[in-house]
């Protein structure tokens, strides 16, 4: 695993608000910078410097009707 300074992860069709990240050792980033790729359903996470893979929390914001169909919670 290679140093990264983002994640891009799979995200439906929810309208994200705002992301957070804390690392193990306390370091905690706030309101980092975020882009949707509607066409791909994914969001990419920008970090504000390259980070050595480790444990981290982050924590997404997000708001989005429950609905019946396949997209949503599960």
């Amino acid at each position: 695993v290679e140093p990264s300074d983002f994640v891009k992860l799979h995200f439906g069709c929810y309208e994200l608000k705002s992301a957070k990240l804390i690392l193990a050792n306390g370091k905690e980033w706030i309101g980092l910078e975020f882009n949707v790729d509607r066409m791909w359903n994914t969001v990419k996470v920008n970090f504000p410097m390259k980070l050595e893979p480790q444990k981290a929390k982050l924590s997404l914001v997000f708001d989005n009707k429950i609905n019946s169909g396949l997209e949503g919670f599960y």
